[in-house]
Formats: structure tokens, C-alpha cells, sequence
């Protein structure tokens, strides 16, 4: 008899700062040298408030790249596909011009769990500060090296990131969110983790006209919102349950599968989901049980590993992928520990928001239609293209503890 045990988690950290100096000769992550994007910043340039540019829009074949064998419908043809024209934004706001001289830096937000706080609607104490603060540190190294290579290059101003605590209320990031649209005001934001709060969040943005790029969220109805503000660098749970349904079933030939899940929205992820997952595996491992084990990517994290010993040998899940090592060995340096793939894709994020401002300039709608046109490129977190819904297309790697270590899943 064969079980699959899906159980997903989180980790706890603390903001350690370090010394580090980024390298000012060194090339930026991202140069926008694209024809296709130099196109579309140029269509988009020289408007009035009346104006709409006519913007080649990519049609895709199918959403998602969800495989054929796993589409819905049972191999009947629908009527019609949603999500596979990408997304245009035909409202004003391209032609607004930049700020006057009195501009001292150009700001971003970011706003994430980075707090601890107590309430009803999370269940009692928040419980997801170490993804929080990790995306924060990944976000700060992009800023710091930014700015090491000159900042916005057309002003030689600084980037500033404002940081604003997602408190895990409903409401409040999207306070959070008008605050650092008008008040401070930035022109873009990065973040944020919990489901909930993201789907309130972008929905302001969208009154704001404000891009959200998201590094943490991967509830797959975040980018399904036809909200043309909103871009996701990190992939999405149905990538990931693809992917681990195939390899099981499929591959290892399991047949009876059981499924342990938190007991909120969208059966997130929490520090308590660590504890209860370590000890569930260690008391099915001291049960002898057999089958495998198998979660979310949060299981590559050192805290599940730490906590469950030698219970957690063998452990499968989807992964993200691994951090770059020339970016693994900058956060070592400036935070003194080791990042992980919430690090990684703020910092990607970050990279991908600089490099549309230099390219479009300080103008909002600008600078989402240049983000749209990004090319694809390697960046820390690994591949970046996005999809017609500003996904990335990037699909998950499979990963199995040998160990303590994460390692890639054998192939069958």
C-alpha cells in the first residue's frame, strides 16, 4: 500500500546585516538591449492623454504550458480559452510627464510579512516573517547594487526602497498600498506572500494604476485576476501539483495517494506548519511507514530538514529552483546566511523594475508596458519569460532530500 502526504511549510529568520560592497563595474543584471522592447517603449513615447499605443499583443497556444494530458474538459474542445491573449493596458497615463528637478530618489515599495503580529485572521501569531524577511533582503541586495551601478542613469538619482509589514489583515496591505501610491509615492511595488492579502492588494494597485510584481504568492488565481497591472516571477501551485502528481503516479506507479493540508484559504504555509510537519513525518517514520513523503517547495528549506532529522530522508517536492551561485554568494556576504528562492526572485523582481525604469522612464504605464516586453533572461532565481497574464513560465524542478541536502529528483 502507497500514500503520497503533501504538506507544505515555512521557516523562521532573522534580518543579520553584513558588510558588503557591490562591484560598480560590474554589468547590471538585466540590460534591456531588445529590439522588440525598444519598439514598444518607443509606440508608447510622445502620446497624448487621449492616445493608445498599438502594441503587438503574443497569443499563446495553450495557458499555463499546461500539459495536454492534464487539461480540463476530459479532451472535449470548449467554446473558448481564457488567458491566452496577453493582457494590454489601454487607459491614460503614458503621456504624463516625468517629475520636475526637485526629485531626490526613485522609490519602490515593498511590502511583505516582515512583522510579527497577532490577530483572528491569522489564526493567532503571524507565522510567516521568515519569507517575508528573506524576500526583503533579496530586494535590498538588487537596491544596493543598483545604485552601486548608478542608479536611475538618466537622472543619477538613487533607487529607495520603502518597506511597509503586511500584517496579515484583511485591509490593511490595502491601505498599505494607497499609502505608497499617493502618500510616499513609488512607482512600482514588490510583494507580497499570503493569498488573501495579495488578491486586496492588487486590486488597489489597479485603481492606482501601479505595477505589483509578485515574488511570493503562488495562490494560481493571483495572476487570473485580467488585472494588466499585476507580474509574478515565481511559479504557481498548479505548476507544482502537476508536477508532483505526475512523478508519483506516473513515474513511481502509486496508487492511493493521502493529502494533509493547513486549514486556511488556499492551505497555506506557516513556521507551525514546519513544527507539525517535522513531527508528522518523524511519527510516520517511527510508525514505519513505507510510502513517501512528499510537500511543497518549502520543504527544501533547512528549518524542515533541521526539525525532522533523519525522518525527512527522502522527502519529495516540487522546487523552485536554486539560487544563482554569483547572487548566493553576494546575500552571504551582506546578510551572513543563505538564501533561498523568496530571496532570490524579490531580487529578480527588483532587477526586472530597474531595468524597465531606465528603459521607459519614471511614467507608471510606461513602465509596466516595458516589464511586458521583457525578453527572456537568466536571472538569479533562474529562468524569466513571462506568459501572455505576466506568469512566468518557468516551470518547477523536482527535489528529494539525500542527507539534509536538497538534491534533484532521479529520474524514472
Amino acid at each position: 500500500m502507497r500514500w503520497r502526504i503533501a504538506l507544505p511549510l515555512f521557516a523562521s529568520a532573522a534580518l543579520v546585516l553584513g558588510q558588503y560592497t557591490p562591484d560598480p563595474k560590474l554589468e547590471p543584471w538585466i540590460v534591456l538591449h531588445d529590439p522588440a522592447t525598444d519598439q514598444v517603449v518607443k509606440a508608447t513615447g510622445g502620446l497624448t492623454a487621449y492616445q493608445t499605443p498599438n502594441l503587438p499583443l503574443r497569443i499563446d497556444t495553450n495557458y499555463g504550458n499546461t500539459r495536454e494530458d492534464v487539461e480540463p474538459y476530459g479532451g472535449v474542445k470548449p467554446y473558448k480559452r481564457f488567458f491566452l491573449t496577453q493582457m494590454e493596458y489601454t487607459g491614460p497615463g503614458r503621456a504624463i510627464p516625468e517629475p520636475g528637478p526637485d526629485l531626490k530618489s526613485v522609490k519602490l515599495g515593498f511590502i511583505g510579512p516582515i512583522m510579527s503580529t497577532v490577530s483572528v485572521a491569522t489564526g493567532g501569531k503571524s507565522h510567516e516573517e521568515a519569507l517575508g524577511i528573506n524576500m526583503l533582503r533579496g530586494a535590498r541586495l538588487a537596491i544596493e547594487e543598483a545604485n552601486a551601478r548608478g542608479g536611475y542613469l538618466k537622472r543619477k538619482i538613487p533607487f529607495e526602497l520603502v518597506t511597509r509589514n503586511d500584517n496579515g489583515l484583511w485591509g490593511a496591505s490595502g491601505n498599505e498600498i494607497v499609502r505608497m501610491a499617493y502618500r510616499d509615492p513609488v512607482w512600482a511595488i514588490l510583494g507580497t506572500i499570503d493569498g488573501a492579502n495579495s488578491h486586496i492588494a492588487i486590486r488597489v494597485a489597479l485603481k492606482a494604476e501601479l505595477v505589483m510584481m509578485n515574488s511570493g504568492d503562488t495562490d494560481p488565481t493571483f495572476i487570473e485576476t485580467n488585472i494588466p497591472w499585476v507580474m509574478r516571477c515565481i511559479g504557481d501551485d498548479r505548476q507544482m501539483g502537476y508536477l508532483l502528481i505526475d512523478y508519483m503516479i506516473r513515474k513511481m506507479d502509486h496508487r492511493r495517494i493521502g493529502i494533509i493540508r493547513s486549514s486556511n484559504r488556499y492551505g497555506r504555509f506557516g513556521v507551525r506548519e514546519v513544527r507539525d510537519s517535522a513531527r508528522l513525518v518523524k511519527l510516520l517514520r517511527e510508525e514505519a511507514f513505507p510510502g513517501v513523503v512528499a510537500g511543497g517547495p518549502l520543504f527544501g528549506r533547512a528549518s524542515f530538514a533541521g526539525q525532522a532529522g533523519t525522518a525527512a530522508e527522502g522527502a519529495l517536492f516540487p522546487w523552485v529552483g536554486e539560487p544563482a551561485s554569483a547572487f548566493r554568494r553576494s546575500f552571504a556576504q551582506r546578510f551572513g546566511s543563505q538564501p533561498d528562492y523568496a530571496a532570490a526572485c524579490a531580487y529578480d523582481s527588483v532587477h526586472v523594475v530597474v531595468a524597465a525604469i531606465r528603459k521607459a522612464g519614471l511614467n507608471r504605464a510606461r513602465i509596466r508596458d516595458a516589464i511586458a516586453a521583457l525578453p527572456p533572461y537568466e536571472g538569479a532565481s533562474g529562468h524569466i519569460e513571462w506568459d501572455e497574464f505576466g506568469q512566468n513560465r518557468r516551470p518547477p524542478l523536482l527535489a528529494v532530500i539525500r542527507s539534509g541536502q536538497v538534491v534533484p529528483a532521479p529520474p524514472r
